[in-house]
């Protein structure tokens, strides 16, 4: 008798703990929609760590929309050069998919703005 009810006890046990760790449930995905950099220095957006874009938007889906933008605030009052560079601001959206190609959009831009920047 002693021996049943310790095998009955063993074995609900064991369903029951076998049960509870099969929870089917998902841990929530964490996701970055929005990537900002604000910068008062031409040379930071030029030498930016394009890698690192890569790495922030690595956990999204492919369809997943995200947002990157560039400001740029001039803070100088006076500028020496014949032409001065005011506040802009550069923002791009689209998939995570085309993160590749919103890169290399942005790579050129900045090294026109800094071709540019050298000339004058």
């Amino acid at each position: 008798m002693k021996t049943k009810i310790i095998l009955i006890t063993i074995l609900s046990l064991l369903t029951f703990t076998s049960y509870g760790q099969n929870s089917k449930e998902k841990e929530p995905k964490s996701t970055t929609t929005n990537f900002e950099l604000k910068t008062s220095s031409i040379e930071k957006l030029h030498t930016f760590n394009w890698n690192a874009l890569k790495e922030i938007f690595k956990e999204n889906d492919d369809d997943q929309e995200i947002t990157i933008g560039f400001i740029y605030e001039n803070k100088a009052q006076i500028d020496d050069t014949k032409v001065k560079i005011d506040n802009f601001e550069i923002k791009l959206s689209g998939k995570t998919s085309d993160l590749d190609k919103m890169t290399k959009k942005l790579k050129k831009s900045f090294d026109k703005l800094e071709e540019f920047k050298n000339k004058n």
